[in-house]
């Protein structure tokens, strides 16, 4: 072969070698930013792992007291691990209870008006909601989806919603049904008595 025949060759192969390297680096490079970005990814699971296990979780439901039967709790709990702050509760439909007269509206209290200032991990709050067996006779819904919102140590937290309802309760309400009538009279006037302590608390909080 002539010279000419021999550095054509070697230029083909240069240019391979050289397109090779080319493709090499790129795939280098390529395979590089996807680890940067696998890496960043771990690393904001991380941190958004680590802010939420120290955010506050508050917690709205419905109970029955086992030593009164016949009445619906609201419970409020903050079962995080840090205080929630400007805590905010909002219901829909606005709650209407068997107890609402044209003085005085559960939806009036001054925790859903006000909310919470300060709320810290492990409170748990209960506040009378209803008379359950009279609102099971006058078939009131009692369906609810309850939106909380509030902040954290980094700010506003994500906003917890809960699809209440009370309705679920009516097995553990109906066995009250089944107590003598000496029950039903101390259960009666402990619903009296929660209901009027109730209420004093409410003024003593409004004044």
């Amino acid at each position: 072969m002539g010279a000419e025949v021999w550095s054509a060759i070697i230029a083909g192969v240069a240019l391979v070698v050289a397109i090779f390297s080319v493709f090499f680096a790129a795939a280098q490079s390529r395979a590089a930013k996807e680890q940067a970005q696998a890496a960043r990814g771990q690393l904001e699971l991380a941190d958004k792992a680590r802010r939420e296990s120290l955010e506050p979780y508050v917690v709205v439901d419905f109970e029955v007291p086992k030593e009164n039967p016949w009445i619906i709790h609201m419970i409020i709990e903050n079962i995080g691990s840090t205080p929630a702050r400007d805590v905010k509760i909002d219901f829909e439909p606005t709650p209407y209870t068997t107890m609402d007269s044209e003085t005085w509206r559960f939806s009036d209290i001054k925790i859903l008006k006000e909310g919470i200032k300060f709320f810290p991990p492990g409170r748990r709050i209960e506040i009378l909601f209803d008379n359950g067996r009279e609102a099971i006779e006058r078939k009131l819904e009692h369906r609810y989806r309850v939106t909380v919102n509030l902040n954290g140590p980094f700010g506003k937290v994500e906003p917890q919603v809960y699809d209440l309802d009370a309705r679920l309760l009516d097995d553990v309400l109906f066995v009250s049904s089944r107590r003598t009538v000496h029950h039903v009279a101390e259960a009666l006037q402990s619903i009296d008595k929660n209901f009027k302590s109730f209420l004093r608390r409410q003024r003593q909080i409004d004044t």
